[in-house]
């Protein structure tokens, strides 16, 4: 799996964030089996005493894992950095307790940006980003807060949601109106009723989502920062990581199976 994501990774860095990847795949696994009712009251009861815990997923043994995994980056990487993979790793459970809050109360997001920043929050964007940095064994910490990086680094997170709300579409056909798939929240905001017409607006968007990346790939290139050897690979570490997932992820089942 690691090999696709990021196959110029010397072999210590690519069984360590492959190992790191496979724990947090099989904590969000946790999450996503179970029904909207029961997920929210297990995440309730889990975030009621997370932080003071200092946890970082649902699955108790899951996040003895990744603790121990995680303390091992901790010897190599610089203290900015690794507090930054810290943040990366709690972000998808602590975004899917506000995402299974917002199911259980029927409380409707009130555009669809605020749609696409929880979303990439639950899909775990940052720490996607870190895993491209620590397997180019380069620190994008002074950087990626600032622009035209920060931009980028948007527009990438958008592009990759987009992915994933096409990819799980048999996933979200299997949950019906409470999915809350890319495709059927198009639908719901636009008044869309043709499924067919919901897909193609969710491919318009993500060809859209696509071309802005590459717009702000060049800004970020042309700038001062195109002359660092570092972000001309982070950037190229990002378009490769995304093929990588495209490859990888339509063999996984919840990207195949209804229901998955």
């Amino acid at each position: 799996m690691g090999s696709y994501y990021w196959p110029w990774a010397r072999w210590g860095r690519l069984w360590d964030c492959t190992a790191l990847t496979a724990a947090m795949a099989f904590a969000d696994d946790v999450i996503d089996a179970m029904d909207y009712e029961t997920r929210h009251v297990a995440l309730d009861q889990w975030h009621a005493t997370a932080e003071e815990r200092g946890a970082f997923t649902l699955d108790e043994q899951c996040d003895q894992l990744v603790k121990r995994l995680a303390r091992g980056f901790g010897t190599y990487l610089a203290p900015t950095q690794f507090e930054r993979l810290i943040g990366a790793l709690k972000e998808p459970s602590y975004a899917c307790v506000e995402a299974a809050r917002r199911a259980a109360e029927g409380t409707d997001l009130d555009s669809f940006n605020a749609y696409m920043e929880l979303r990439r929050d639950t899909n775990g964007y940052a720490f996607h980003e870190m895993l491209i940095e620590m397997t180019l064994e380069v620190d994008m910490s002074g950087i990626i807060g600032q622009e035209p990086m920060r931009g980028l680094l948007a527009y990438d997170a958008e592009r990759l949601t987009a992915l994933d709300g096409l990819m799980t579409i048999t996933k979200g056909l299997s949950e019906g109106t409470d999915s809350d798939n890319l495709v059927f929240v198009l639908a719901g905001m636009r008044g869309i009723t043709s499924l067919q017409e919901a897909v193609d607006a969710a491919f318009d968007f993500a060809r859209e989502a696509e071309k802005r990346y590459r717009r702000q790939a060049r800004v970020v290139l042309d700038s001062t920062l195109g002359n660092r050897d570092d972000v001309r690979r982070f950037v190229s570490g990002l378009d490769g990581a995304l093929a990588g997932l495209i490859a990888v992820l339509p063999q996984a089942s919840r990207y195949s199976k209804p229901g998955g």
